[in-house]
Formats: structure tokens, sequence, C-alpha cells
């Protein structure tokens, strides 16, 4: 989410018009010097890599290209066939949650946990499944403030069952893609600040 920049006179109560219209009104993190570096997407997959333990299967990291092999790839991008274990990042839209005071607001962003699994039998696929899901609660429980750069605290919201998505029928001989979906909530405020609009 990147600054929000308005050239407006708000929160200029009792500042002459012709002073307030030289103000920009920049939003960004307090205790930070400024807004997110990036994307949440991308905040949250470069967290889950540096915090992941061993496992069966073991994380491999980000790797669109990558070979499908045992290791779980994990990106924001969709699943494809090549690939046996993969993480789907994806940052949901952002919800308005609450207005401390007049220049400080705090938001909740949404992310889905996607973790696909092809195997050719649903007990196959249990197992494997279980194990990624559990080390990203794990991750997620242990968060402490600010592990992801500007992000006071993080909480669950759902984790869905098993599921086939491709509706194979038993006769099928093709691997079968398993789904299970894990949704957090990120935590964080944005303060606004006024800054001379400088000349370009």
């Amino acid at each position: 989410m990147g600054n929000l920049v308005a050239y407006s006179p708000v929160h200029l109560h009792g500042i002459p018009p012709f002073l307030a219209a030289a103000q920009v009104v920049i939003w960004k993190i307090p205790e930070f010097p400024d807004d997110f570096p990036s994307r949440f997407d991308g905040l949250v997959i470069d967290y889950i890599v540096n915090e992941w333990q061993e496992s069966d299967p073991p994380m491999k990291g980000e790797d669109p290209q990558g070979p499908q092999r045992r290791e779980i790839n994990i990106g924001n991008f969709d699943y494809d066939k090549f690939r046996t274990y993969y993480i789907k990042v994806t940052e949901l839209p952002a919800r308005v949650i609450n207005r401390p005071r007049h220049n400080l607001i705090e938001f909740w962003s949404p992310i889905e946990l996607e973790v696909s699994v092809r195997r050719l039998t649903r007990g196959e696929a249990y197992p494997q499944m279980q194990n990624i899901m559990l080390e990203l609660i794990r991750i997620f429980f242990m968060f402490n403030k600010y592990d992801i750069y500007g992000v006071q605290a993080v909480d669950f919201e759902t984790l869905t069952p098993l599921s086939n998505p491709q509706n194979r029928t038993k006769q099928s001989a093709a691997k079968t893609l398993w789904k299970k979906t894990l949704r957090i909530n990120l935590h964080y405020f944005k303060v606004s600040l006024l800054r001379p609009d400088l000349p370009h």
C-alpha cells in the first residue's frame, strides 16, 4: 500500500489557506520513517521462508520457474501442474477498522494462504498437507510485533477443510490436486502527517 498523498488543508484548523495549500498530507507507519516497502503478499512470503523450520516436505523458497520434485514452492501466482506442493499467498482488500485519533487509522489486511498438494488419493495428500498447514500456523502463532515490517499483530480467521476442486473420479489414474486454505489478518496503523509541498 503506497503513500496516500492529498493536496488539502485537512487537519489544518486555524492555518491560513495559502499556507495550507502548500502542505502535502502523507501517510506513514507509526514508529517507522515511511510506508510499507512493498506489497503484503511479498512481505508475507519473505517472512514464511525465513521462519520455516525443517519439515516433510521441506521448503524450497520462492522460485516460479522451479521444478516439481519434493520441495514446497511459494509465491503469489496461480498453481501450475509442475509442482507437487505449493503455497499461494494472496493479499485481499484491506478493511478500515478504527480511527483512534483524528490522524491515526487502524487497518486489517486479510491474507489467504492456499496450500495445494498433488497426490493420487486423499489419504496420500493428507499427511503432507497437515505438515505444511501446521507449520504455517506455528509460524504465525509465534509472530511478534514488527516481525513483518510495520505489522503490529496477526490473527487467524478461517481454515477450510481439505478439498478436491478438480472432482476427479476414483478410476482416474492422474494425480489429483488437493487444496486447503488458511486466512489470517495483518493488523497495522497509518498516521497522516503534513509535509511541505516541495517543487518537483
